[in-house]
């Protein structure tokens, strides 16, 4: 076991030779006057430590020789007497004291900054700049290759959509051709349309004209008939000539004229025999005289089975009969194929109706 002398030597041979010249490093040029100070400070303490150490060990010669005993010899002989013992603690003390003297040297802010300035220097702070240098060139060539491909897929990107971009282009461009042959071909529809529609209304009056003249003349081939109700019907099997004597009996008996079977044209059922209804008569006088005094003399049937009316055209029929059903229209009738309309009030007016559209003026 080491003594506690030992032990401090061994600190200070430590010390002396952490503060060798031989691992003192060179200060860099700019540094150099301050670096020679702290080498004048580091030399003065080493005087120092080597004179507390020269008189320590005097001291522990003397005490050695007084007592004729080593220091290891006093830590272990227990045999020795009293004054050699306290002798030896008070050397012991002063060793540790020493010790402590240079554990505070060590531990100091001007030694500590002295090795600082000996590990930080020239080489050593070149070497750390390349490395940093080489690993930030090395991290700038990652980014630097990250943000290339990044540029790269930017660019097709770019180039994609700018392609996109010119198809789109070419198609609106198509489009609006369409649009302005198809506008100009809506513009020539319309005006087909307009001239069409022009012509139509054109036609539709000629054929509303044409219509009224054929209706007329209809008509006016019907001006000297008439069409008899309620007359009766019995027999299926009744001759053509059946229904002109049946006429002239019915002129005789109620309407108190003198006709006879010369004075008609043609008489002749409509419809199908049914059996339980009278078919009407539709007779045709040669001449208009007789039928319009037959038409006159119509009156005396009235509170009868039997009618007499005017053989009115498929349209005359519907207008006369639309014409009845109008709220303004008191009575209706027809003269020589023209529809009358009696209007209601004190002036009791009568109206010719030769179209629908007249029912709507009453």
């Amino acid at each position: 076991m080491k003594t506690a002398e030992e032990i401090a030597v061994e600190c200070e041979s430590d010390v002396s030779l952490s503060k060798s010249p031989t691992h003192t490093p060179r200060p860099r040029n700019k540094d150099k006057d301050k670096a020679s100070k702290d080498k004048d400070k580091d030399k003065s303490s080493k005087d120092k430590d080597k004179a507390a150490k020269d008189k320590d060990k005097g001291t522990t010669a003397s005490l050695e020789g007084q007592s004729g005993q080593s220091t290891l010899d006093k830590h272990f002989n227990i045999t020795t007497d009293k004054p050699s013992e306290e002798r030896e603690d008070t050397h012991l003390d002063n060793t540790l004291k020493g010790f402590s003297e240079t554990l505070k040297k060590l531990a100091s802010q001007e030694y500590i900054e002295s090795k600082f300035k000996e590990m930080v220097t020239e080489d050593f702070l070149s070497t750390k700049l390349k490395e940093l240098q080489q690993d930030v060139k090395s991290q700038m060539k990652k980014e630097i290759e990250s943000v290339y491909k990044q540029v790269a897929a930017m660019k097709d990107r770019v180039e994609t959509t700018e392609k996109t971009v010119v198809t789109f282009r070419n198609k609106v461009s198509d489009m609006e051709t369409s649009v302005e042959k198809l506008s100009e071909e809506n513009t020539n529809i319309k005006k087909d349309n307009e001239r069409m529609r022009e012509q139509l209304e054109e036609r539709k009056m000629v054929l509303k004209v044409q219509a009224q003249e054929l209706n007329n003349l209809e008509q006016y081939t019907r001006r000297n008939s008439i069409r008899i109700y309620g007359v009766d019907d019995r027999d299926k099997k009744e001759t053509c000539i059946e229904p002109a004597r049946k006429v002239v009996k019915l002129a005789k008996d109620k309407l108190e004229l003198d006709i006879t079977t010369a004075d008609i044209d043609i008489a002749h059922r409509t419809g199908a025999f049914t059996g339980d209804g009278n078919r009407p008569i539709i007779c045709k006088f040669v001449s208009r005289i007789t039928k319009h005094e037959v038409v006159k003399a119509r009156r005396k049937l009235k509170n009868t089975a039997t009618v007499i009316k005017e053989d009115l055209t498929v349209q005359n029929a519907k207008l006369l009969a639309k014409t009845k059903e109008c709220e303004t229209v008191a009575k209706a009738w027809s003269d020589e194929g023209k529809i009358i309309a009696l209007l209601e009030g004190e002036e009791k007016k009568k109206v010719v109706i030769n179209w629908k559209t007249d029912l709507s003026k009453l």
